[in-house]
């Protein structure tokens, strides 16, 4: 049941990201592929539990709780999307520099099927989860539940507050140092990744087989820490305030300023 949940997700994600790579070279903005990224887990879980069904309250709970993490995420992007990214735009005029052919290849490979991949990854716990009949203990489920949600609310906490900083007059700091950004440089980013290490959590209470689906939060953990971070500290170097920022505030987990 396992390995027909993963074909089934596989299946859609590759549907998903095949359509959006069509869409994606008509409007010239491969970045659509980040637009709709929260919406590839939706469908690739929606498919899975279409097809299969799910077998236990744990699993439902876990579809629920991805649903409201991916309809958020692509709710606000689409609401701040203005265009293709510059990173993307940037690999647009380096890629066809070698050739139409050789732009879309490298496209459909290195923006579409990679970002389909980490997807799949990602989703293994979820995929385990709902293909099984056995549940986690209620208190070990609650406590999943919760962890999730202390995730979840790092993300739009820091949101807010980011949309908060965006929105003031000028002139304000040249860094965001308030409310959770005050104690990590990325709180969003750890958010992100609480919450799919409660989704492997929940995953093997249940099914203690599963352990090996850790490399699910590895994976966005590794990806959010080491490429996302540094991609994004890296435009705000040379910005006043920066370094003693960066010297003073923890890099990912939410830890008191440092003296």
């Amino acid at each position: 049941m396992f390995w027909e949940s993963v074909l089934i997700a596989i299946i859609a994600i590759a549907v998903h990201k095949l359509v959006l790579f069509v869409v994606g070279s008509i409007r010239k903005d491969n970045s659509i592929v980040d637009v709709f990224y929260g919406l590839a887990f939706i469908i690739a879980t929606s498919a899975v539990a279409f097809m299969l069904g799910v077998e236990n309250i744990a699993g439902c709970i876990v579809l629920i709780l991805i649903a409201l993490w991916g309809v958020r995420l692509s709710y606000r992007i689409i609401k701040r999307h203005r265009g293709e990214d510059p990173r993307y735009r940037k690999w647009r005029e380096e890629w066809m520099a070698k050739g139409r052919l050789y732009f879309y290849i490298r496209s459909f490979l290195q923006v579409y099927v990679l970002q389909g991949g980490i997807i799949l990854i990602i989703l293994l716990p979820t995929l385990g989860l709902i293909s099984q009949t056995r549940v986690p203990l209620f208190y070990v489920l609650v406590f999943g539940v919760f962890l999730w949600l202390v995730g979840f609310l790092f993300e739009v906490i820091t949101d807010a507050q980011l949309d908060r900083y965006i929105k003031k007059p000028d002139p304000k700091p040249a860094i965001f140092t308030e409310g959770l950004y005050n104690y990590s440089r990325h709180p969003n980013y750890f958010g992100e990744a609480t919450c799919w290490w409660a989704i492997w959590f929940i995953t093997v209470a249940a099914v203690p087989s599963l352990w090996w689906t850790i490399i699910s939060p590895l994976t966005i953990t590794y990806v959010l820490v080491a490429i996302s971070a540094p991609m994004l500290e890296r435009s705000f170097e040379g910005r006043e305030g920066w370094e003693t920022y960066r010297n003073t505030i923890s890099y990912f987990l939410p830890l008191p300023p440092r003296k």
